[in-house]
């Protein structure tokens, strides 16, 4: 059964070692206007290849479904770093960040200071170099302020230059 279903409340566990947990821990981070209950099928996926998968609840729009600041949903994903980085025992982690969660990630590790915890970085269908779909961010901007920092040419797309990627973190893109 390759879609199993992993509750939500399992991708955002706390203690040691959540039930059913491997041992490689790994941060799961959802994308714009989503949740994390989106990627359970990944986690279910992860936990049968020997991952501990989390999540984290990045809030938002009515407080469920992300679509913050970029930079405060770093802030964010380094907490949740700090945190399972000490319930693991661990020094560093592997991340997972689907669409915009793949950008905070990057700006977490790039900014952030976050190379110091994170192994590897995977970004699955993240728009490194912007969408025209984040354009309607800026009629939309005091409700969704993270759609236009997403939008090509921005001013964090382009502070996020690939030449500033920390050479210690492996970063691979799915697209």
């Amino acid at each position: 059964m390759l879609n199993a279903h992993v509750p939500e409340s399992t991708l955002t566990s706390r203690g040691v070692h959540p039930l059913h947990c491997g041992q490689r821990p790994i941060l799961l981070l959802h994308g714009f206007l989503s949740r994390p209950g989106i990627l359970s099928s990944l986690a279910g996926r992860l936990r049968r290849w020997g991952y501990c998968a989390h999540g984290v609840d990045l809030g938002g729009v009515f407080g469920r479904y992300n679509a913050r600041p970029i930079e405060q949903i770093a802030g964010m994903i380094a907490e949740r770093v700090e945190e399972l980085a000490d319930d693991h025992g661990c020094e560093r982690i592997d991340v997972i960040g689907h669409s915009e969660g793949g950008i905070s990630g990057r700006y977490y590790v790039q900014r952030l200071n976050g190379s110091r915890r994170v192994s590897r970085l995977v970004t699955l269908g993240t728009p490194h170099r912007g969408t025209r779909w984040a354009y309607v961010g800026y009629v939309f901007g005091q409700l969704l302020p993270s759609l236009p920092q997403m939008a090509p040419g921005s001013s964090l797309l382009r502070d996020l230059g690939d030449e500033s990627f920390p050479l210690g973190v492996r970063l691979t893109s799915i697209y």
